[in-house]
């Protein structure tokens, strides 16, 4: 418990801030973190496309001498389509704010440390929807892992594991296996 001084001491004595502001909110989404660790710069187009093994080869096997061996061709691999999402995050710092954080009075940079946190918040923000299933914002939030992994029980016809079917989300017209 702070020990009361007093004005006498109080009104004399200039409060030290300290020049770091401590991050005790954020850094908690592994997932997220270890996405955007080995983040790729997105080259354009309408979509991210992935192919992705669903099954597995089934021809395999031992043989003797002039056995037949199986020559049929199996697909195992569709493609993920994820099409392009948005996030945002607004930094509003008014005239008056930016002027008196200036020069020895500034022991924070204002500007800086708001663009500091609203980066780690919308890398917290991408980390929060990367669970979801995408319906989040009248659909608008980016496809998830529920949607990923769904078995048709969350987002409808979303199930990745049944070869074949069409991928089918609200905030999307043309969401497809190819």
């Amino acid at each position: 418990m702070p020990i009361a001084r007093g004005l006498f001491s109080s009104t004399l004595t200039q409060t030290r801030l300290l020049d770091k502001v401590i991050d005790s909110v954020l850094n908690g989404n592994v997932l997220a973190m270890r996405l955007l660790r080995q983040a790729v710069p997105w080259q354009g187009g309408t979509s991210i496309d992935i192919p992705v093994n669903l099954n597995d080869k089934t021809t395999f096997g031992s043989y003797s001498g002039f056995d037949t061996l199986s020559t049929t061709q199996e697909n195992i691999r569709q493609r993920a389509v994820f099409p392009a999402s948005q996030l945002f995050g607004a930094v509003v710092i008014s005239g008056i704010q930016k002027a008196v954080n200036q020069g020895p009075a500034a022991v924070v940079n204002l500007v800086g440390q708001e663009l500091e946190w609203t980066a780690k918040r919308m890398r917290d923000e991408f980390g929060r929807q990367i669970y979801g299933d995408g319906t989040g914002n009248s659909n608008k939030d980016i496809l998830g892992l529920i949607a990923a992994i769904d078995d048709s029980t969350n987002v409808k016809k979303m199930a990745l594991a049944k070869p074949n079917h069409m991928l089918e989300h609200p905030s999307i017209p043309r969401y497809a296996m190819a």
